[in-house]
């Protein structure tokens, strides 16, 4: 590491921060090249060293003698500056519904990933597990710890990909077989008069950039993997796992609420490729809250009555400006319906209301 004062040393002499690494701080990646050498076959190295390979930074697992040796990856778990001091923490993942583990929504409240259309294996053209599509011969299957597929894809607007233009981009999946699939791309300034491909990882991770007037496939997988999760971050540095004595591990969970919230909230026309949108006429009824029947603590839960809501209800509310005031009084920052199996559910995050409240909803059947 580079010599600078001051200076921050573990009780081992091991080097923690430096002027150098602060600077870095309010950088995005690369700051791999302030932390370590590249990797050196002559050298000896001890465990918790690192050494850079391919710009890629190491953490040494296996002590290694005097005379050094050849390359060999087993006694190295891949890391970043992020994972090893904070450097720029982890990235906001841009993906909607990413994380894969659970077997799915349809078994219950907790369960990821969303399935609001509840079934446990989808081959048909079109979507599949909430915000995510399949072509035709593609299949998507959902197991306790992943889903297998072998093709599938996530869509979002314009507005929001007209956001990305001239940035570089790491799209990153991780696969049951303790494989790390990770490359980045740097989009063009202007989106483009056809269709084009960027490829992030060769034939397999690729960001789709349509012409201005259809919305982008922001994150295509082709190829057939078991995927525990998927991430779509800014930077040239993926930060959705870590590697612990050669295990690829996940360096945080999505919040449920959050995801099933972002999921319901999707809903638009029956012909918008960004929803998760239903199929038939959409229903208005009213679902009435009960400030004495809340359970538990944040999220605050009560079982509701949806008239005419089946097992395939979709419910989204609508409440009014008034509501809407005491609600934010209440300090309520989410209020949501789910639908498990015709049970519906009413959760309310951050708090509970504390007045009765009949609210207007929406009730879509979805398939």
């Amino acid at each position: 590491m580079p010599s600078s004062d001051p200076k921050l040393i573990d009780e081992d002499g091991v080097v923690l921060w430096t002027a150098d690494i602060k600077t870095l701080a309010d950088a995005t990646y690369p700051a791999n090249a302030a932390i370590a050498a590249p990797y050196d076959s002559t050298a000896s190295y001890e465990k918790g060293d690192y050494c850079l390979r391919n710009g890629l930074l190491y953490k040494c697992n296996t002590p290694i003698g005097s005379g050094g040796e050849a390359w060999n990856s087993s006694h190295w778990d891949q890391t970043s500056s992020a994972n090893e001091f904070g450097i720029g923490g982890i990235n906001e993942n841009l993906l909607d519904n990413w994380y894969f583990v659970g077997g799915g929504s349809q078994q219950g409240r907790g369960n990821f990933p969303i399935n609001q259309r509840g079934q446990t294996t989808y081959g048909s053209v079109g979507y599949a597990i909430d915000r995510w599509q399949i072509d035709s011969g593609n299949t998507l299957t959902l197991y306790d710890d992943y889903i297998g597929c072998n093709g599938m894809y996530q869509y979002q607007k314009t507005d929001f990909v007209r956001n990305l233009l001239g940035k570089t981009l790491t799209l990153t999946a991780l696969c049951s077989s303790n494989e790390l699939l990770s490359g980045t791309i740097t989009l063009p300034n202007a989106f483009p008069a056809s269709l084009a491909f960027y490829w992030a990882v060769s034939s397999t991770l690729s960001f789709v950039l349509f012409p201005e007037y259809q919305d982008s496939q922001v994150f295509r997988f082709d190829g057939s993997k078991n995927i525990i999760a998927a991430k779509l971050e800014l930077g040239d540095t993926q930060t959705l796992a870590h590697q612990e004595s050669g295990v690829w591990v996940l360096n945080e969970i999505p919040n449920y609420i959050e995801q099933l919230y972002g999921c319901q909230t999707a809903v638009a026309s029956s012909g918008d490729i960004y929803a998760n949108h239903g199929t038939g006429t959409a229903k208005v009824t009213s679902v009435t809250l009960t400030a004495a029947n809340w359970t538990g603590s944040d999220p605050y839960t009560q079982t509701v009555s949806v008239s005419g809501g089946t097992a395939n209800s979709k419910v989204d509310l609508q409440p009014t400006a008034a509501q809407l005031a005491q609600l934010i009084s209440d300090g309520v920052v989410s209020l949501l319906i789910e639908n498990n199996s015709g049970t519906f559910t009413a959760y309310a995050l951050g708090a509970a209301t504390s007045t009765d409240m009949t609210i207007q909803a929406t009730v879509t059947e979805v398939t």
